[in-house]
């Protein structure tokens, strides 16, 4: 399966469970309502469900537990939570824009490469390791640089 497909059931298994405490059943046919296409749409397996449980934990660090007295699984935030909470806003955001036809119609993107993410790794290895870090700052329009 592709990870795209992965992905977008781990974002709409989440969506279920924020709304409240679900069973497998109703995770499941959530998941078959929400599939862009009804014909690739597979009954999840329980198996399934437990491995997703787990990436969805690792990835999001949201918990999905299950609960002995109302015998549903429902959403647990993690200490990290605003972290999977952009990550996926921002799958949700990437996979509407693929998915839409003709869009260069309507909305616009500006055409950048990133600029400086690849120094974020780094950079927060630096200061969980803390290490002294130092920066050397220029304006765009100035031909010298502060240190």
């Amino acid at each position: 399966m592709a990870v795209r497909e992965t992905l977008e059931r781990y974002n709409i298994i989440v969506r279920k469970l924020r709304k409240g405490p679900a069973s497998i059943k109703e995770i499941a046919d959530y998941l078959s309502d929400q599939c862009e296409d009804p014909g690739k749409s597979s009954p999840i397996s329980i198996r399934t469900f437990h491995r997703d449980r787990k990436d969805i934990a690792y990835l999001f660090d949201f918990c999905i537990e299950y609960n002995k007295e109302i015998r549903l699984y429902e959403l647990i935030e993690g200490e990290n939570q605003e972290i999977g909470n952009r990550m996926l806003e921002a799958f949700d955001t990437i996979h509407a824009l693929n998915r839409s036809e003709k869009l260069t119609d309507v909305v616009h993107l500006e055409n950048c490469k990133p600029r400086g993410t690849e120094h974020l790794s780094p950079l927060l290895r630096a200061i969980k390791g803390r290490k002294k870090i130092s920066f050397i700052y220029q304006k765009f329009d100035r031909e010298s640089s502060c240190v």
